[in-house]
């Protein structure tokens, strides 16, 4: 409004004179995918009929707060029901699509990882028994159990860091477009890929490890006793 000292200015508003009694911060009262408009927080005798808005004493409990608020209400308006809605219950509608989603896209990550370990064992599976007579050949040759481990995991885990990088930029582009719709919305930290990286080592290599350790244990006797 162009107001340098805005405190007991007087501003004409529906109508009337009114003087500025305060200034808040900027708040979203209305939809969070849209930016804060100018707004005007005032008070009318002839709306106060349909809401009043409160701020509870956070020293004590709701439920005697509410009690008091009822016991006034029926005083002064005994024709009409009590009704009162918390306005962090009413934000959070907001956002009900969005916890929403947030919920399927956990359940439908664990089912991605399940089927993702279940896969990466039986390739694991399937490698180790065709390279049986390679990792046999290699022990024979002086190789140690865990030589042949960190042979045969370093090749699966090789693969799972490509596929790392290559969904870390296609989920990088996917959040971004979504926290973009929103006005005002937190910034994407490296560290989250770090620790999803973390992770995804640590699952593959307990996945592959199993094989790997079975293969680097077995005895090579019985793998080359054909040859």
């Amino acid at each position: 409004m162009g107001l340098e000292d805005p405190i007991d200015e007087e501003i004409t508003w529906q109508g009337k004179k009114y003087h500025v009694i305060g200034v808040i911060k900027d708040m979203v009262m209305t939809s969070p995918y849209e930016p804060v408009k100018p707004a005007i927080i005032g008070f009318k005798k002839d709306w106060a009929a349909y809401n009043i808005g409160f701020r509870l004493n956070p020293r004590q409990p709701v439920s005697k707060s509410l009690a008091q608020l009822q016991s006034v209400y029926k005083k002064y308006n005994p024709q009409y029901p009590f009704e009162y809605k918390f306005t962090s219950e009413q934000f959070e509608n907001k956002f009900r699509t969005e916890k929403l989603l947030g919920s399927m896209a956990s359940i439908f990550t664990c089912l991605a990882i399940i089927i993702s370990c279940l896969g990466l064992f039986a390739l694991a599976s399937f490698s180790a028994e065709q390279r049986k007579k390679e990792m046999s050949i290699r022990k024979v040759l002086g190789a140690t159990a865990g030589n042949i481990w960190l042979k045969l995991s370093q090749e699966f885990l090789m693969l799972v860091l490509i596929s790392f990088v290559i969904g870390s930029f296609i989920s990088l582009y996917n959040v971004k477009n979504w926290l973009d719709k929103f006005t005002y919305h937190t910034a994407i930290s490296w560290w989250v890929f770090m620790v999803t990286m973390f992770i995804t080592i640590l699952i593959c290599l307990i996945t592959v490890s199993f094989q790997s350790v079975k293969a680097a244990l077995a005895n090579p006797a019985k793998s080359l006793r054909s040859e």
